[in-house]
Parts: C-alpha cells; structure tokens; sequence
C-alpha cells in the first residue's frame, strides 16, 4: 500500500468479527480487536447484501479485513457484545481494491 494510504489510516477502531447464530438466530462475536483505520461520516447510496440500497452513516477504510454483519467502533473498546456499545454499527457492505500489483488491498466498510 502506498506511504500516502498509509499516512490517512491514522484513527484507532474496534472491530467485532462476526461468529455464529444461536437458535433464536442472535449472534455471537469474536473477541474485539483494534487497529488504525481511516473513519469517515458519510452518507451515501449503496447496495447492500440484499441488493437493496441503501444509506450509509460512515465509511471505514482499512488494510484489515472485515467482513459484513460485524461491528466496527471509532476508538477503543473491550466489551465482548458490540450491541450493547453506543456509536458501534453494523457493517453492511464491504469493498475490496487491490493495488495495482496485488501484493496489498485496501477495504472500505459501509456501515
């Protein structure tokens, strides 16, 4: 990834993995790890995973992967249930653009 992506991913966020579904279908989260990212508040029109649109609160871009239905926080946060985290949102959709070599990607989060 070039030195100036680098340089934007400066905001520490907490990210919650998504795990498995109970048998009421409420789901369950790997432990909560930080790492630097770039926080955007933006609202914008996007395709979720149903193929509906919809509209964003943020975009998150990282060089971490994400996946959709996991959380993601701006700051720090240790709580093992991102539902119960004010200012923790859903991610809906998730974007992945290689660099022109494919040595590194850079993922942009819709929550």
């Amino acid at each position: 990834m070039s030195s100036f992506v680098r340089r934007m991913l400066r905001q520490t966020v907490t990210y919650w993995a998504p795990s498995t579904f109970d048998k009421f279908g409420d789901p369950s989260f790997v432990a909560p790890k930080t790492f630097v990212a770039r926080f955007e508040s933006k609202n914008i029109v996007f395709t979720d995973k149903n193929g509906e649109q919809s509209h964003s609160k943020a975009i998150v871009y990282s060089t971490t992967v994400v996946a959709v239905d996991g959380y993601l926080y701006l700051g720090t946060s240790t709580t093992t249930n991102p539902e119960s985290v004010s200012g923790a949102d859903r991610i809906r959709r998730v974007d992945a653009d290689p660099d022109i070599r494919g040595g590194n990607t850079l993922y942009k989060a819709f929550l």
